[in-house]
Parts: C-alpha cells; structure tokens; sequence
C-alpha cells in the first residue's frame, strides 16, 4: 500500500514538471517571436536601403545595377528566413498563418488578428 504522503510527493513532481514544460514552451515561443520582430526590422531597413539606391539611380541617372542585385538577394535572404522562422512557429504553436497578411493566429480563432480576414474558407466563398 502506497503511503498518502509519497502520493502527494508524485502529484507534486507531476504538476512541477507540468509547469516546467509549460514555461520552456513559452519561453520558446518568446525567444521566436523576438526574432520574428528583429527579422521585420531587418527586412524593412533592407527594403528602405533598397528604395534609397533605386531613387538615387534614377535621380542621377546612375548605373547601380549589380548594387540593386545584391540587395534584392540579401532580401530574398531576409525573407525566406522569415518564412522558415514563421513555419517554425507555426509547428511549435498550434498557429495559423492569415493567407492575407501571413500574421500567425491561434487557431481558435476565426479572423486575423492583424487585419481581420478569414482565416478559413467555407465551401461557398470563391477561391480568387
């Protein structure tokens, strides 16, 4: 016969080790999303850098091609990062990317939490 007290003692590892797989998942999704708003940033200072040496290109009637070729490959880098970063959330989460604006959501949820477009399609609504 087991001793109430050694029950308890188990209840209690059961419950520690519960929360501790809990607060490692969060933290692991916190860690994602910290990268996540880095890589935003990263691609949008990529995107302005960009834009400043096409205008500058044409404002000056300047040549700058291989430059601009490096730079959409340094995007293209940024961007498909990205899109694995999200992918991986999306596994480790139980989410849902917005075919709209590619914004991850509970899956619970009916509408995107970012822009408000359906996240599901019904059978009625016409694919585009």
């Amino acid at each position: 016969m087991s001793d109430p007290f050694d029950n308890l003692i188990n209840k209690a590892r059961e419950a520690a080790a519960a929360a501790g797989k809990m607060a490692g998942e969060v933290m692991d999704t916190s860690k994602l999303k910290l990268r996540e708003a880095r890589l935003s940033g990263d691609i949008r200072a990529a995107y302005e850098r960009l834009g400043s040496v096409v205008y500058d290109s044409v404002k000056h009637n300047t040549d700058n091609r291989q430059l601009v070729e490096m730079m959409v490959t340094e995007l293209d880098g940024l961007l498909q990062e990205m899109e694995e970063l999200k992918a991986r959330e999306t596994a480790a989460g139980n989410k849902i990317s917005c075919p709209q604006c590619g914004t991850l959501n509970d899956q619970e949820f009916t509408f995107c939490s970012k822009c408000g477009a359906a996240l599901y399609r019904t059978e009625e609504e016409p694919q585009e």
